[in-house]
């Protein structure tokens, strides 16, 4: 196949003829043709001169002083196979043309005619040369065509395919997005019941102190109503005891209204709020409980006034479920200390007690719902798990120090309410 480099080709032409003036004569007229001529006298020439180059087109005459032309022939097909050979001779007969038509001549032209013949021909050969290449170039230019066209229809079905994929990464993404919403709304209600569920589990803790700060003031009340009653006459005495019934009646409906928030549901609102005075309220509600225990509360405190934005009844609820932990983790003539450090922006409250501690396999699983190690002594598993949601939600932290035999030390640090 002829490639389009070798275009320059098809109009280089060889002329072997041993007859010098005819030689002389053809390259002049086929040059004016416009061709680009190499002359020679002998095969041997000939077949040196293609091998330095290649040529489209050879004007031969048969008869040739060192090889006959049908042997020149021959040999010029094995250098140069595309070649197209002309039979130029003065020799003309019947038998040179059937040779010449054996040899696939292009064509056959007898000496002393008409140049114009030859120039014909050779001008043909040319053009046959020339409708050869057009036909090769335009089969290599469909041959593209159709691997573009080709290679467009697999591009376009690789881009189909693609936005396929993305439409459907789109669906999937979307249904991820739609699974993670899910699942954080139930987290959030589990959550919630958890909290419920630890409030209800606190109430018993409450129900003890509630039943002592209540009995207290209404023992007072019915001995000043008595001693009242008694003493009539003594105006003074009346108007300070029914004042004490004020006092204690008064404290009683105080106690009654902090239960009624703790045990309902109430919006988590926030404000600031002293965090010792949430904590020590905490430590009388459970003030009754541990000294059923034989557990002493140690109230180390100090007179921090440390503001936290928070609710209140949740950080109770957080307080009372630490220090009723760390009362029953006691022994008997236990002790239970809180304690409150500052800690630049953040307060930190320790509870610490002096019971039985716990293992590394135990404070790892602690914050886990419903691990106990408590089963068989009235343990939920609730309580820690949702101290520490509250604690996380207020934007604190909760950990857990502790060593066996020696009791453990819960910290819970929070962030201060800016005072700007």
């Amino acid at each position: 196949m002829l490639q389009p480099t070798e275009r320059d080709r098809l109009y280089r032409l060889l002329i072997v003829e041993d007859e010098r003036g005819q030689r002389r004569t053809l390259s002049a007229i086929l040059a004016e043709e416009g061709f680009e001529v190499t002359a020679c006298g002998t095969a041997g020439e000939a077949l040196r001169q293609l091998e330095q180059q290649a040529f489209g087109l050879a004007v031969i005459d048969l008869r040739l002083p060192d090889l006959t032309g049908t042997q020149l022939i021959e040999k010029m097909r094995l250098l140069n196979p595309d070649i197209l050979v002309i039979v130029h001779t003065a020799y003309g007969s019947l038998d040179s043309a059937k040779l010449a038509m054996n040899l696939r001549a292009f064509a056959y032209v007898e000496k002393g005619g008409d140049p114009e013949e030859l120039i014909r021909q050779v001008h043909a050969a040319s053009h046959w040369h020339l409708e050869r290449y057009a036909a090769d170039l335009e089969a290599a230019v469909e041959a593209r065509t159709r691997a573009l066209h080709e290679a467009n229809l697999t591009l376009q079905q690789e881009v189909g395919e693609r936005r396929r994929a993305e439409r459907e990464l789109a669906l999937h993404r979307d249904h991820l997005e739609e699974i993670i919403a899910q699942r954080t709304r139930a987290l959030e209600e589990s959550q919630e019941r958890l909290r419920r569920a630890d409030r209800l589990a606190s109430l018993g803790t409450l129900a003890a102190g509630i039943a002592h700060e209540i009995n207290n003031p209404l023992g007072t009340i019915m001995l000043a109503a008595d001693s009242a009653r008694a003493s009539v006459e003594n105006s003074e005495f009346v108007v300070e005891m029914l004042d004490s019934i004020k006092r204690d009646v008064e404290r009683c409906g105080s106690i009654v209204r902090s239960v009624l928030q703790f045990a309902t549901d109430q919006p988590a609102d926030r404000w600031p709020v002293a965090l010792n005075g949430i904590v020590r309220h905490s430590l009388d509600f459970t003030r009754e409980h541990a000294r059923e225990q034989d557990v002493e509360l140690i109230d180390e405190l100090g007179e921090g006034r440390a503001m936290v934005t928070a609710n209140p009844n949740q950080l109770e609820q957080v307080f009372i479920n630490l220090i009723s932990n760390a009362v029953h983790a006691c022994d008997e003539a236990g002790r239970v200390t809180l304690v409150s450090q500052d800690a630049g922006d953040r307060v930190r409250i320790l509870v610490r007690d002096n019971g039985r501690g716990m293992e590394d396999a135990a404070i790892k699983q602690a914050f886990d719902p419903f691990y106990t190690t408590r089963l068989g002594r009235g343990g939920t598993g609730l309580g820690l798990s949702t101290c520490h949601g509250i604690v996380t939600n207020h934007g604190g932290e909760i950990e857990i120090v502790s060593e066996l035999g020696r009791g453990s030390t819960v910290s819970v640090e929070l962030p201060k309410t800016s005072t700007e």
